[in-house]
């Protein structure tokens, strides 16, 4: 008899884990729900741009794809690419591009050659139009704000390129290191309508990316309390 109870009682309880599990999987593959959640993340702060006069335009870098020889750049980290060097020149402001990576290119050379092979046929040398500096050693973007706390000594606002999704994380790490942040997001991810339609209830592969990016940052987020750079209290 306490078989069957005990049976009985572990069948309900792999029912319901599995119900669990499938209504969380739908959840976070319905873009509904996921682009509500990189709306919040995507949103920026409210004081954002209260700063002025920065003194140089940072961009982060964001992948690299080594089998492309004209554009290397990931297509996040091309997006933020172009937003900064829009706002450097319209600004006439220098640009600090940061990242390395473990790769036989490394993020700035592909930062490089990707500017030069978009505005070359234009006959621009960007690299005349724009103070361009760049870090190839950094690996995350701990490393990013370490590098540029150690080039700049005294005026420390920056105006920062990042994706939009990131900018939360990048915005904690830069003012740890005494960064006042003024930030430009780019390359943003979600499309959460006005009006919702029948489609955005359907889960989906899109859907489903859009909860990783979120669940991505908000463990990278968690990953600075440890480290002393963030703390939610």
């Amino acid at each position: 008899m306490s078989a069957l109870i005990f049976w009985g009682w572990y069948k309900n309880k792999v029912r319901l884990t599995l119900w669990s599990l499938s209504l969380l999987y739908y959840f976070l593959c319905a873009p509904f729900f996921s682009s509500g959640l990189l709306a919040w993340l995507e949103a920026p702060s409210k004081d954002g741009l209260t700063h002025t006069n920065p003194q140089t335009v940072v961009v982060l870098g964001g992948g690299i794809k080594e089998g492309d020889l004209h554009l290397p750049l990931s297509s996040d980290a091309l997006k933020r690419a172009l937003v900064g060097v829009s706002y450097a020149k319209t600004n006439n402001l220098p640009l600090f591009f940061s990242g390395g990576g473990n790769k036989a290119l490394s993020e700035a050379e592909g930062f490089l050659i990707s500017i030069n092979s978009i505005y070359k046929p234009f006959n621009v040398n960007v690299a005349k139009e724009i103070n361009f500096i760049t870090e190839d050693k950094s690996l995350n973007t701990v490393e990013n704000a370490k590098f540029l706390a150690s080039l700049l000594a005294s005026n420390k606002t920056i105006t920062l390129v990042t994706s939009a999704y990131h900018m939360k994380r990048s915005r904690y790490i830069f003012e740890h290191f005494g960064f006042n942040v003024i930030e430009l997001p780019a390359d943003f991810k979600q499309d959460y309508p006005s009006t919702l339609i029948w489609q955005d209830f359907l889960p989906s592969l899109h859907g489903l990316h859009q909860s990783y990016i979120v669940s991505h940052e908000i463990f990278g987020i968690l990953s600075l309390w440890p480290q002393g750079i963030w703390s939610p209290f």
